[in-house]
């Protein structure tokens, strides 16, 4: 006599369940939100962080060139530039920062 086949269910409807109910202790939905805001943060410092950098090298390859600056778009470029993460960055800034990092890694772990 053989055995039925018991199929298990996909692991994707765990994930609905806890995205569904917020409060279950899997949390789904929190980490979902915190992933997104994550990696965009890591995103802005990334893309901002090649673009200053290109741009300070004067564009340095033939493929990548600078914003036209009579345009509108290239205008735009600028204003975006200048928002970028490493304008940020200057002395006291990067040491107020520091500590906030220690302080959230630190609390993550306690």
């Amino acid at each position: 006599m053989r055995r039925p086949v018991v199929r298990e269910r996909p692991k994707r409807r765990r994930w609905l369940r806890d995205l569904a109910n917020p409060g279950h202790a899997g949390g789904a939905f929190r980490d979902i939100l915190t992933g997104a805001l994550m990696g965009g943060i890591n995103g802005y410092i990334l893309i901002s962080s090649v673009w200053y950098y290109l741009a300070e090298a004067n564009y340095p390859f033939k493929a990548i060139t600078a914003p036209d600056m009579a345009t509108e778009m290239g205008q735009n470029a600028a204003k975006i530039l200048a928002s970028a993460f490493p304008t940020y960055m200057h002395v006291p800034v990067i040491y107020y920062a520091m500590v906030i990092v220690f302080f959230l890694i630190i609390g993550a772990f306690v």
